[in-house]
């Protein structure tokens, strides 16, 4: 039976468990100012 056919919990152990998942900040930077950027701050701009 194909991995997908066998639900989330199959993927989940197939390709996510046991990974070792670092983001890399230097690279995100720019995406999480400009998220902050859109994000309310609690004033009238």
């Amino acid at each position: 039976m194909a991995i997908h056919k066998q639900g989330w919990n199959a993927l989940k152990t197939t390709y996510l468990d046991k990974q070792n998942v670092r983001p890399h900040l230097g690279r995100l930077k720019n995406t999480f100012l400009q998220a902050l950027k859109m994000l309310p701050h609690g004033r009238d701009d």
